[in-house]
């Protein structure tokens, strides 16, 4: 919960987003790095922001291909 930056008062969600990512890998797309989560966000007009949260993370520059996506609950 701490990591997901979530109210304590409420529960986990029940969703479970996998990627496939060595089938997305051999068709082609790049898999970017793992990267940590960071709480400082640059804003407008040079301000810096401080946010909760932390944990680990893969931005990916694209549109995941919705083959390479599984859902569970």
């Amino acid at each position: 919960m701490i990591e997901l930056a979530l109210p304590p008062n409420r529960p986990l969600p029940d969703l479970v987003v996998r990627i496939e990512l060595q089938g997305s890998r051999n068709a082609g797309y790049a898999i970017p790095g793992v990267n940590r989560v960071v709480g400082v966000v640059p804003g407008e007009g040079a301000r810096i922001y401080t946010m909760p949260g932390g944990g680990w993370e893969l931005q990916f520059p694209y549109a995941i291909p919705p083959e390479y996506l599984e859902l569970s609950q």
